[in-house]
């Protein structure tokens, strides 16, 4: 993982980031979510094993995955037509299309 994210960082790198700005910095952290969901590995980070507490059941697992990628919330109980793509709130993706027009 670590190495993983140093790849996108080294990327990253060939440009001027600016990381004082805000727009920046999310550019980065969608880079390195893109990167990790994309890795033929897998992109599920168990997070129980770090501090030798018990493992998470099947549920914690494929609910972990249910994350907006705009504002960081769980999708995991939303209605699927409430659900864009990625497993984004459909509201957070027309809210970031229209801001970007």
């Amino acid at each position: 993982m670590k190495q993983l994210i140093m790849d996108v960082l080294e990327d990253m790198s060939k440009g001027q980031v600016n990381l004082e700005s805000k727009a920046a910095r999310k550019s980065i952290a969608n880079s390195i979510i893109a990167a990790i969901k994309t890795n033929k590995k897998g992109w599920f980070l168990d997070l129980s094993t770090l501090d030798g507490k018990a493992k998470l059941t099947k549920e914690e697992i494929e609910e972990a995955k249910w994350v907006c990628e705009f504002c960081g919330k769980t999708t995991f109980h939303i209605d699927y037509d409430y659900i864009g793509s990625n497993y984004n709130h459909l509201g957070c993706e027309l809210e970031q299309e229209m801001s970007s027009k």
